[in-house]
């Protein structure tokens, strides 16, 4: 098979990217989700994500590129889940050793890019790198929510929020208000934070009418017309995202 960057080694690596449409997002089959996702569904949706972020301090084709390369490796390893049991460093090992394999079909420019994109993904080591890994957060939980509702089973994938609790910065939203900014350009945000114990109050409103919402760390959520309920997702980032982005336009809330 040719390789290094001939039209031979360019059909292979587009061939083998191609296994990413057959292979389903492991969590969901755990989970005997019907018609699981497959990882380049995931791929794409982040993908387009990025490209309505409106986060003027982020490099957006980078996010862009970044979203499309960072589960490359999995046409050749699989996805594997923290439910395999597999060690981060082994699930590392295999990753870098696919990623390697993969773009040596490429050419040098080519394998240099896409190699280094899925590096910087891996390591978290610029503002970039960091945003796509809420991104992915964002895209499982929005797809979990998904389901439920096709399922007609609400919270029967509550695990798969609270997999991302821990992930959220200091467990609260401080400092991610402009995450949330960039991908709700129709509210306007505010936060309270004590940060001594970690609570806090998020607040929504919609520009064109006014339309108010907050939640709390105490997973509360007060709605427009002032009632107060509560909510069993976990208060963070996450969470709050995925509620408000589904319930843009409707405001109906999926607590």
């Amino acid at each position: 098979m040719a390789a290094g960057g001939s039209g031979g080694g360019l059909l292979a690596f587009l061939r083998l990217l191609g296994q990413l449409k057959r292979v389903p997002r492991t969590g969901w089959v755990y989970r005997n989700v019907a018609k699981p996702e497959s990882v380049s569904d995931h791929m794409y949706r982040m993908a387009v994500m990025a490209l309505v972020s409106e986060d003027k301090n982020l490099n957006k084709d980078r996010c862009i590129r970044l979203a499309l390369v960072h589960d490359m490796a999995e046409c050749i390893v699989g996805d594997i889940a923290p439910a395999d049991n597999i060690s981060k460093e082994e699930k590392h090992r295999r990753e870098e050793a696919a990623m390697k394999q993969l773009t040596q079909l490429l050419s040098e420019d080519l394998k240099k890019e896409i190699y280094e994109l899925w590096e910087e993904y891996e390591n978290q080591c610029t503002a970039e790198a960091k945003f796509v890994k809420q991104l992915d957060q964002c895209e499982m939980i929005l797809q979990a929510f998904e389901y439920e509702e096709l399922e007609n089973t609400p919270g029967r994938l509550q695990d798969f929020y609270d997999s991302t609790a821990d992930l959220a910065p200091h467990y609260y939203p401080a400092g991610d208000l402009g995450l949330l900014s960039s991908c709700l350009p129709s509210f306007s945000m505010s936060e309270n934070v004590n940060r001594d114990d970690k609570s806090w109050e998020w607040k929504a409103r919609k520009k064109n009418d006014g339309i108010r919402m907050t939640v709390s760390s105490f997973k509360t959520v007060t709605t427009p017309a002032g009632v107060k309920a509560k909510h069993t997702r976990p208060p963070n980032i996450w969470g709050i995202m995925t509620i408000i982005w589904i319930s843009e336009s409707s405001f109906k809330y999926p607590f």
